[in-house]
């Protein structure tokens, strides 16, 4: 069970099923900022950023366009949902047309757009349109009756949508296995996503496909519970399987790691705990340039909860996490260590729970990603400007540096992990609520924000009272 709480997709997926999303205010024309992507001549990587900038949306949402075109995503990944949906009833149909409307509609925006595909879990027959518990039901990965049902169902969903640029075959979280099913096998794993990419190609021959590991280690071992340090060393061992397997991952098949050595407060707080921590962090640069060598087309870094930690089982238990959460030195970090790594792309998360308070995370995340050269404080400054007057973002600034200072995020970290503070001009909370009420707030954005510049103050000045609990 607490594997299942820690990981943790699942209920955002159903949550990003029953949510439209926030509406986006426009508030004017950009006129001196310029994405990088959108900029004349522009050729990916050839300034440290990556070819790849993406955010894993679940689902399509025009609101959001703008705001991402701007600062310079340039990839969408939806999820397949359609295991939810009645397939007796119409209901999955209906389903699979709305999203490849979706499909095209981020395309016709100028997005490159790819879909999650789930593993093992069966589709839903009603009797009500959609499965009732919202998880799914897993079958056990060596059923072969079973898989054959769940790969016709794919095949459908491919056939629906491909004109999607590409599709991801998703290990763990909510595939995998449960103590109840009894043992299962990572090679099984290794077999379905063969299937599946075999199916790709046939179905939809202009579609790239990609193998994300996330949580690959409950195929193998339910047994071993997310909060031990077994499991992420499992994890990492299950990668480098994965990454070994002759003809596995290369010119027809990209991969998506997440990397968790760089990030992951859970994992790299359980190595420190149990004194477990790994000689060296894994995927290493050797590991990325055998990958290259092998004419792997995608290597993409897949570090989800790093910018929202909406539905993360490792919150901490804490409301701060439902207010504004900066983390821009750890965004910072991560960019620049799956740079040198030799990654060719990188899709953050983007949850309808936390898309607004954690706008800047957003942002900072695109705009690192498109320009090796910028530092979190000149991010925070950006930002800043886009909600303050000039004669008051500096102020902001301050803010929101102190404010990220109270990282959650952070708190979870090993302090061998942690990142130096801020140096702010507040030395206390009651300061920088006094510096709030003094900023004044654009009436136009100069970019189509998430959340209008004055509820994000507001949200701040919550976000700040909190500091003092």
């Amino acid at each position: 069970m607490k594997k299942t709480i820690v990981l943790m997709l699942t209920a955002l997926i159903v949550l990003a099923s029953c949510s439209r999303g926030g509406q986006s205010q426009d508030t004017g024309v950009v006129t001196d900022f310029v994405s990088v992507s959108e900029t004349p001549g522009y050729i990916p990587g050839a300034d440290g950023s990556f070819g790849t900038v993406g955010l894993y949306v679940w689902n399509n949402n025009q609101s959001q366009y703008s705001f991402w075109k701007k600062i310079g995503i340039t990839t969408l990944q939806f999820c397949d949902r359609g295991w939810w949906y009645n397939s007796e009833n119409g209901s999955l149909d209906s389903y699979l047309s709305g999203m490849a409307s979706g499909v095209r509609q981020a395309k016709n925006a100028g997005f490159k757009v790819y879909v999650i595909l789930f593993s093992n879990l069966e589709q839903y027959k009603g009797p009500n349109n959609t499965e009732p518990t919202g998880l799914g039901v897993k079958f056990h990965p060596d059923d072969t009756e079973k898989w054959a049902e769940r790969l016709d169902y794919l095949k459908k969903t491919v056939s629906m949508l491909k004109n999607a640029d590409g599709f991801t075959f998703f290990a763990g979280d909510p595939g995998g296995i449960t103590n109840s099913m009894g043992k299962g096998s990572f090679e099984t794993f290794v077999k379905m996503a063969a299937d599946v990419r075999d199916m790709v190609s046939e179905t939809a021959p202009g579609a790239e496909f990609n193998i994300n590991t996330w949580a690959v280690t409950m195929f193998q071992t339910p047994s071993v519970s997310a909060e031990t340090p077994q499991f992420w060393q499992r994890e990492t061992e299950n990668c480098k399987k994965i990454l070994e397997i002759a003809g596995f991952v290369g010119d027809d098949a990209g991969i998506e790691l997440p990397c968790h050595d760089y990030y992951r407060p859970l994992a790299l707080r359980l190595y420190a705990k149990y004194n477990m921590k790994p000689e060296q962090k894994y995927p290493q640069k050797d590991d990325i340039e055998v990958l290259a060598e092998r004419g792997t087309g995608n290597i993409w870094a897949w570090p989800y909860f790093l910018l929202d930690e909406a539905d993360d089982g490792d919150r901490g238990g804490t409301v701060k996490t439902d207010l504004p959460q900066i983390e821009t030195r750890y965004i910072c970090k991560y960019i620049n260590s799956v740079r040198e790594l030799g990654f060719n792309g990188i899709i953050g998360s983007w949850s309808y729970a936390g898309y607004q308070n954690k706008c800047l995370n957003t942002y900072a995340f695109a705009r690192m990603a498109n320009d090796s050269t910028l530092t979190p404080e000149q991010v925070i400054s950006e930002f800043a400007s886009l909600i303050a007057t000039e004669q008051t973002a500096g102020t902001l600034t301050e803010i929101l540096k102190f404010i990220e200072n109270d990282s959650n995020f952070e708190k979870k970290l090993p302090k061998s992990e942690r990142i130096e503070p801020f140096q702010t001009s507040f030395s206390d909370v009651g300061e920088a609520l006094d510096a709030l009420e003094d900023i004044d707030v654009l009436e136009k954005s100069a970019i189509s924000l998430p959340i209008t510049p004055g509820e994000y103050l507001s949200k701040l000045a919550e976000r700040l009272k909190l500091m003092n609990d």
